[in-house]
C-alpha cells in the first residue's frame, strides 16, 4: 500500500494562506523527485541551521523547518517557524501552517519534534526564498498564478552561495 505524502506549497510565502485552508498537493512515498529533494535539504541541513541558529539554539525570524509529524496515515510534512533546538538536541516550533491530520493541532501551536523529522527548510534573504526543495519540486503542480507568485519570490538557486 502506498501511503501520499503531503505537502503545503504556500506556507513559507504566505502565513495567511493558513487561514483559508492550505493547499495539498500529494506525492507518492517512493517518488523519486520529492525525495531527492528532501535528501538535497538534508544534505544542506547543518550549512542552513548554522546561518540560522543563534548560540541558544533559536532561530532568526523568517527561517522554518519542514517536518515530518505522525499522523493516523503516516506523516504529514508541515512548516514550523520559531524553532529552537535545545541542548539535549531535541526540537520545538510553532505550526506554519494549517494541519490536515493532526487533532487538536492547529497553526501557531508548538509542536515538539527532533531532526530525524526534518525534511526541508526555508529562509528568506535579501528578498529571495532560499531552501524550499520540496516547493521547487512542487512548482509544475501548481496553478498559474501560485506558481507565478513563488517564482518570483523563490531564489534561483536553493543554497545561497556565500554558504
Amino acid at each position: 500500500m502506498i501511503r501520499p505524502l503531503i505537502f503545503a506549497a504556500f506556507a513559507a510565502l504566505s502565513p495567511a494562506a493558513a487561514f483559508a485552508g492550505d493547499p495539498i498537493i500529494q506525492f507518492e512515498t517512493e517518488d523519486p523527485e520529492m525525495n531527492a529533494a528532501i535528501g538535497s535539504a538534508l544534505s544542506s541541513m547543518d550549512a542552513f541551521l548554522s546561518h540560522v541558529l543563534d548560540s541558544q539554539g533559536n532561530a532568526a525570524n523568517g527561517a522554518l523547518v519542514k517536518v515530518a509529524l505522525e499522523t493516523s496515515y503516516g506523516h504529514e510534512n508541515i512548516w514550523v517557524d520559531h524553532f529552537t533546538i535545545a541542548s539535549g538536541g531535541g526540537m520545538t516550533g510553532k505550526l506554519a501552517n494549517e494541519p490536515n491530520d493532526l487533532p487538536g493541532k492547529h497553526f501557531g501551536d508548538t509542536v515538539e519534534f527532533d531532526r530525524s523529522s526534518l525534511r526541508d527548510w526555508s529562509v528568506f534573504l535579501d528578498g529571495k526564498l532560499y531552501g524550499n526543495f520540496t516547493t521547487r519540486v512542487m512548482i509544475p503542480h501548481l496553478d498559474a498564478d501560485s506558481r507565478a507568485q513563488l517564482e518570483q519570490v523563490l531564489s534561483a538557486t536553493p543554497v545561497p552561495q556565500d554558504w
